[in-house]
């Protein structure tokens, strides 16, 4: 599903209700009459389907001059903290129209209700809104600005920006780092072959405040039984690490040993990661935290750790994998998806069905003295055996029993006894039956849990020997408690080793909805780039990152509506000319990490690869060469207020559209005054029509004997044309001149279009060859030797 357009009924900066297509299969228009909106469509004669790409559902741009009003058109697209009444205009995959009416009044929620909302009319249909159309918004500006902070969204420079200059530059470096280790990466360098990457790189754990740690990633400004103990377990553990410098005693460490120094960042964010739900399977765990940080190694140290949050979680879960654990948590992944982890309980069931067996014989003797004891001894070895909250309800009856035991009566005693003893028989499997049962309908939930925790510790297992066996290597040294990295010398996939277990690890803290963002290391460069390098690092490496928390509901979506303001900003020319070539070919391959949800029939399938429509506002006519000419808003400004312009109004020309030699001269644009997307899609065609002219040319000359040289050299010609043409029909390329703006340009396509399909009319060849000099192509090669 894509957003179609948008009517805007009512905002400041618009005197009346306008409306905005975004360049789909339909365009779609208005009435309006009081409380009533008539919506019509017509087709779209210029829409060419699946024009930007598989995953790609659409990209269309916002323009104007400055103050126009653009960021507020993104505002009202972001629609999360924004009041403008306006009808959101949704197509489903059969072009069904749906819509978000958000005309109506507010609630005291800040959410848009029925009551006083318009009406909207389709076909002579009333359309019901929609109450989510379900696509995120993802808005992105490369400005840091306080007005944006409005906007929320994810992927927003000013979300990252928390508590100063420093921490911001610090995670900004860290996406690009994460970024440039990715395989990602390669698929951006194929557009921007000249992006930089660092030379050197400083490491060094993350230096956190305690009261950060207490406060803002724990939660403790309301503090429960769950806070206090949190708050009390990470003074114990920093206790047990200790500060030598008195001076930094504000900080969980003094920055001066880097692996001690990351030891202690990873067991306070897992002590603050120790929430778990409570069940009565819970379990404890032999060992306290001081014991645990007491032991000699840090592997030592993260097994007990790992072990004490199993056993929280489910203690069943917790005695099977310490049984089957060999140091490798990664094997355990394997053990956890094929166990219901219940062995332990029906050994149990087994066990106290056999005391009972092994008892009756003296439960049922003929001395009295003899029975009782028999049966309360049998009474106590159960109870020992059924230890646990789990078995509360099996206990209590026990204790009844045993309570009524001195209420009855001598000579009753022995029948009564084989009676009870008989009915524990029967009682205590339905028992078990209701315990299974409960475990049934929660182990799902435990087992993911437990899941989530073995990938966690296995990330951070594989994290930290990572470390140290980078440690080892040439091109690494480690002072201070900062270890630098000499990246031209280091082994690249050791370095790319210790960035994907990093990567893990945060994305497996970052699962957990409790916890606050994860910051273990932090990442010194040894360049200072450009503001428009910086730029471009951090918008793809932003976009990365949103796909790292991939298990949050967020990231598990089909569809998103990418809303990118000015982020073309300080870009080169030359790379401006690349952007949106940039976006169609690389945001699918980002998007690709993530999966969405499908309810099937009741049931939670997962898909792949979700779609991406982009809107844009831009100020550079390089990017908007590249943009169809309908799938452009163009706005305008009369005194105070903003002007949709409507068809009659608009500029005509962008797709393909000439920049001006002068451009190319100021700023070095080099061959090809186009974008790459436009030029990309042009060349495609002139090379078709070259394959179509030359297949007709072989045809007419292959009647003729004396050119049997002639057509052999073309047929070597096809040849070598065949691998670099599409599977695109004819209808599709003459799609493609029909939106070609340039009118020169359009004029010499048409033309060649005709010649290769019989019309009459003839064309300069010295038309055709400026044309093929200034795309960089030759065009119907050998047309002299004809």
């Amino acid at each position: 599903m894509r957003l179609a357009a948008v009517i805007i009924v009512n905002h400041f900066l618009i005197d009346t209700p306008s409306i905005i297509n975004f360049g789909g299969q339909f365009i779609y228009h208005f009435e309006m009459k009081k409380t009533k909106v008539q919506l019509y469509r017509i087709h779209n004669e210029k829409y060419i389907d699946n024009f930007f790409g598989n995953q790609i559902t659409n990209l269309s741009a916002i323009v104007g001059a400055n103050g126009v009003g653009k960021t507020s058109v993104m505002r009202i697209l972001n629609k999360i903290k924004d009041d403008t009444k306006a009808i959101f205009i949704y197509e489903d995959e059969a072009s069904k129209v749906k819509i978000e009416n958000r005309t109506g009044n507010i609630n005291e929620h800040g959410f848009f209700t029925t009551k006083s909302q318009f009406k909207v009319f389709f076909e002579k249909e009333e359309l019901v809104g929609i109450k989510d159309a379900n696509i995120p918004s993802l808005y992105y500006s490369p400005i840091v600005d306080f007005d944006l902070i409005s906007i929320e969204s994810p992927i927003s420079q000013t979300e990252h920006f928390k508590q100063g200059l420093e921490d911001f530059h610090l995670d900004t470096v860290e996406r690009n780092v994460l970024f440039m280790s990715d395989d990602i990466i390669n698929e951006l360098t194929k557009v921007y072959h000249d992006i930089p990457f660092y030379n050197k790189l400083n490491i060094r754990p993350k230096q956190h405040y305690k009261r950060d740690l207490r406060k803002v990633y724990g939660g403790f400004e309301v503090k429960g039984d769950v806070e206090s103990a949190q708050e009390k377990y990470l003074d114990e553990l920093w206790a047990a690490y200790g500060i030598a410098t008195k001076d930094k005693d504000q900080y969980i460490h003094d920055s001066t040993d880097f692996f001690r120094d990351l030891e202690i960042n990873i067991f306070s964010f897992l002590i603050i990661d120790g929430t778990a739900m409570m069940t009565t399977f819970n379990g404890g765990f032999e060992l306290s935290l001081t014991e645990i940080h007491s032991k000699a190694t840090f592997e030592e140290k993260l097994k007990h750790t790992f072990f004490r949050k199993i056993f929280h979680i489910d203690k069943y879960i917790g005695q099977e994998l310490k049984l089957d654990f060999k140091d490798d948590y990664h094997m355990l992944l394997f053990i956890s998806q094929e166990s219901n982890f219940d062995q332990e309980i029906k050994r149990k069931e087994a066990v106290v069905m056999r005391i009972i067996t092994d008892a009756e014989p003296a439960v049922r003797s003929s001395n009295p003295k003899k029975s009782i004891k028999a049966f309360i001894n049998l009474i106590s070895d159960i109870k020992k055996e059924l230890v646990g909250s789990e078995f509360q309800y099996i206990n209590e009856n026990l204790n009844k029993v045993i309570d009524s035991l001195p209420k009855i009566r001598q000579k009753d005693l022995p029948k009564r006894l084989i009676l009870i003893l008989e009915n524990l028989r029967i009682n205590i499997p339905k028992s078990f039956d209701i315990i299974y049962r409960n475990r049934y309908e929660i182990i799902d939930q435990l087992k993911d849990a437990a899941l989530r925790n073995i990938r966690l510790f296995d990330g951070i297992h594989r994290l930290y020997l990572a470390l140290e066996k980078l440690n080892s290597k040439s091109g690494i040294k480690i002072i201070d408690g900062i270890l630098t990295l000499n990246l031209s010398e280091i082994d690249n996939n050791d370095f790319k080793l210790v960035i994907k277990n990093y990567r893990t690890v945060l994305s497996e803290f970052h699962s957990n909805s409790v916890i606050g963002r994860v910051q273990l290391l932090e990442f010194f460069p040894d360049k200072r780039f450009s503001f428009g390098e910086k730029s471009l690092l951090s918008f793809f490496g932003s976009m990365f990152e949103f796909t790292l928390n991939k298990h949050y509901h967020q990231r598990r979506k089909k569809n998103y509506l990418l809303l990118l303001d000015e982020t073309d900003l300080g870009y080169h020319p030359l790379w401006k000319k690349k952007f949106i070539s940039a976006l169609v070919k690389v945001l699918p391959v980002i998007f690709s990490r993530l999966e969405y949800d499908i309810e099937n029939e009741g049931q939670i399938e997962v898909g792949n690869n979700p779609f991406v429509q982009i809107v844009l506002t831009t100020h550079d006519a390089l990017t908007l060469s590249d943009v169809p000419n309908s799938h452009i808003t163009y706005l305008n400004k009369s005194e105070e207020r903003t002007l949709i312009l409507n068809q009659r109004e608009r500029p005509e020309n962008s797709f393909g559209a000439n920049i001006t030699d002068l451009l190319a001269d100021s700023f070095f644009v080099g061959n090809g005054l186009l974008g790459d997307f436009a030029l990309d899609k042009i060349t495609e065609t002139i090379q078709w029509l070259n394959f179509k002219k030359l297949e007709l040319d072989i045809k007419e000359n292959s009647e003729i004997e004396d050119n049997i040289e002639l057509v052999n050299l073309k047929k070597k010609e096809l040849s070598n044309l065949k691998d670099k043409i599409g599977n695109n029909s004819k209808i599709y390329h003459e799609q493609i001149i029909n939106i070609v703006d340039e009118p020169v340009m359009k004029t010499k396509l048409m033309e060649m279009y005709s010649e290769v399909f019989g019309e009459n009319e003839k064309h300069a060849e010295i038309e055709l060859k400026r044309l093929a000099n200034k795309l960089g192509y030759t065009i119907f090669p050998n047309t002299d030797n004809k």
